[in-house]
């Protein structure tokens, strides 16, 4: 469910917002594109917090818990560094706490992918 929250964000992140990211959002369109930026930071490390554990427990992810564990722990320091400008430039951290996000659920659609192609007759393979 996180997940659907945060790609729905994503698609109003779409919204056109001002050049200047140092002042406050001036237009609708800026306030939707910073609402739904918050959006999908908090619903995705939400989704970190919450999938890890299940994610331990799962012998078809073996291995992607601590991943997401520290994929979600990464993104909370990284947003916090953008923010705080400290000790890396806020603009840095932003960027990779967005590649650390992005890289985390291409892996997790491609593992998802992986386990749906050895699934007999096309249902889920069971979850343990």
């Amino acid at each position: 469910m996180l997940d659907i929250v945060a790609g729905i964000a994503m698609v109003l992140l779409g919204f056109e917002t001002e050049p200047s990211t140092s002042q406050p959002p001036q237009t609708v369109h800026g306030w939707i594109h910073a609402l739904a930026f918050l959006l999908v930071a908090l619903a995705m490390v939400a989704a970190f917090l919450v999938l890890w554990r299940r994610l331990m427990r799962d012998p078809l992810w073996l291995g992607y818990g601590p991943y997401t564990l520290i994929s979600g722990v990464l993104c909370v320091t990284l947003l916090f560094f953008s923010f705080a400008d400290f000790p890396i430039p806020g603009q840095v951290a932003f960027y990779l706490f967005l590649v650390v996000m992005l890289v985390w659920i291409g892996v997790i659609a491609i593992r998802l992918r992986s386990i749906a192609m050895v699934a007999p007759s096309g249902r889920a393979a069971p979850a343990g």
